[in-house]
């Protein structure tokens, strides 16, 4: 798999110095579809009362 700057996904439970942060649920770095995904998560586990960590 490609370095995480060139590569749209992160590999699961990849820690940032692996992932190059891309694994922070607010990474800027991410293609669109990603992004959707994770705001979709968020907002499921935020409404069954989870908190999401940011490095998470």
């Amino acid at each position: 798999m490609p370095p995480a700057r060139s590569c749209p996904w992160t590999q699961v439970n990849a820690t940032p110095p692996e992932d190059t942060e891309a694994c922070y649920t607010a990474y800027p770095g991410i293609i669109p579809e990603a992004r959707r995904n994770r705001d979709i998560l968020t907002t499921a586990m935020a409404s069954a009362g989870f908190v999401n960590y940011p490095t998470e």
